[in-house]
């Protein structure tokens, strides 16, 4: 089954949840990736291009989710492809359900808080060190 690679502005109590209970509740909430609009609004770009620009549309999303006061947290997911709806316009989908922490891919958080701060990059494996770091 192919799986879709998602960016998911997310929180420190996202984290937690996931480690503490293993999913996390997502009904209602905005993912961003590579859907049939951003292809066809990017007919030149390559794949690696299209997912970079999701990814800065979810930073951007979590950036100002607080008014720009806190780490900026960006969730890596891939669910499977079936579970996706995309609208007709856009790159971004509204997910239904829960995801489980085998979802997870990636972690990325603002290097300082702030929705302009570089972004650090953290394995799924290392999502503990992450909200201690977001905690700390």
């Amino acid at each position: 089954m192919t799986e879709i690679r998602l960016y998911l502005p997310g929180t420190a109590d996202d984290l937690d949840a996931l480690l503490r209970d293993g999913r996390l509740e997502v009904a209602g909430r905005t993912a961003y990736g590579v859907s049939p609009g951003l292809v066809a609004a990017t007919p030149r770009a390559d794949e690696e291009e299209r997912e970079y620009a999701a990814f800065l549309e979810a930073a951007d999303a979590a950036g100002a989710a607080d008014d720009g006061a806190g780490r900026v947290v960006v969730l890596s997911i891939d669910l499977p492809e079936p579970e996706i709806s995309w609208p007709r316009e856009g790159h971004f989908v509204t997910l239904s359900g829960t995801i489980a922490r085998r979802d997870l891919v990636a972690i990325h958080l603002g290097e300082e808080p702030g929705p302009d701060a570089d972004l650090l990059w953290y394995d799924a494996t290392e999502a503990a060190a992450a909200v201690e770091l977001l905690r700390g």
